[in-house]
């Protein structure tokens, strides 16, 4: 594997493998959008190619200075760089049953599509995780084996370092939505991340809420002393947060005690039973907006309040 931290790099791979020239490389490359390498270091990949070309063939070695033409060179070679497909896609139709990259460039050619992708791979996540996520978005057509060949030619960030990875964002120009999409990426808090790119985040309401409630008590803790007024702001997201967060408790702990009663007289009798659906039930299932901060009256925290949270 070349040096080059370059997350397309197996696709130029592939593309010098087919002694295909450099501003053929290139215009490939621009009409994909990548960042396209100089022409220097396109010489030196074709050289680390070549080198472990050679190794492969052993004694005879000597006798290649140059990649042999598409139908001759070895596939197990070719299967083993795992350069297959985009050969395949490029160069030869004798690769057929490896079906080529169409999918994944489509995939790349999709700005939001692409910009999802490539940020939930920064953050970490797996090939299958990500398909899960963005098909459950997008309305789209792709494969396991897209996705597959996506992380494999046009963004393979797998075996990268979180440095290198930072190293990769900071070097690049994309616009200021993209930047900042990807450097939250990078910063760990992947609920957020999916939060951001418009993903459900999968975190229970009561959990969140909780996080907030806990982060306003601080808030106000931190202004107590220095700016009162804006403390009792803090005061009455505080109490207005705590309120929603002990209704959706209450309702979660009453649909839980609904569910256990249900249990425990199917469990109780000998005849057959059905399963029931929740919506059959009184258990109450909250909806829309359970919280609205604009309607909080910071004026409503008594002194009394005040000091008992404090």
């Amino acid at each position: 594997m070349s040096k080059l931290k370059v997350p397309y790099i197996r696709l130029i791979e592939a593309l010098v493998l087919g002694n295909m020239p450099y501003d053929g490389i290139r215009d490939i490359l621009d009409e994909l959008e990548m960042p396209i390498l100089d022409k220097t270091s396109v010489s030196s990949l074709q050289k680390d190619l070549l080198k472990s070309y050679k190794k492969f063939h052993g004694k005879e070695s000597a006798l290649i200075s140059v990649f042999p033409d598409m139908l001759s060179i070895e596939r197990e070679w070719v299967e083993k760089r795992e350069l297959s497909e985009a050969y395949a896609e490029y160069f030869t139709p004798t690769y057929a049953e490896y079906r080529g990259v169409v999918g994944a460039r489509k995939m790349y050619s999709d700005p939001l599509l692409n910009r999802s992708l490539r940020a939930l791979a920064l953050a970490g996540f797996n090939e299958t995780d990500i398909e899960l996520h963005t098909n459950g978005k997008y309305e789209i057509e792709f494969d396991s084996r897209d996705y597959i060949m996506f992380f494999r030619y046009f963004f393979n960030v797998n075996e990268w370092t979180i440095k290198e990875r930072k190293a990769y964002v900071s070097s690049q120009k994309w616009d200021n939505y993209t930047t900042k999409v990807f450097k939250q990426a990078l910063l760990g808090d992947k609920p957020k991340l999916l939060w951001q790119l418009g993903f459900s985040p999968g975190i229970p309401m009561n959990e969140m809420l909780l996080d907030m409630t806990n982060d306003t008590y601080f808030h106000f803790k931190m202004n107590i002393q220095d700016s009162p007024e804006e403390s009792m702001k803090w005061a009455g997201v505080f109490k207005s947060l705590k309120a929603q967060l002990d209704k959706v408790e209450e309702n979660t702990q009453d649909q839980a005690d609904q569910y256990q009663e249900m249990v425990f007289k199917i469990q109780g009798t000998d005849v057959d039973t059905e399963i029931v659906n929740i919506e059959d039930t009184d258990a109450e299932i909250p909806e829309g907006d359970i919280f609205n901060l604009e309607e909080v009256d910071p004026d409503i925290i008594d002194k009394d309040e005040l000091d008992s949270l404090g």
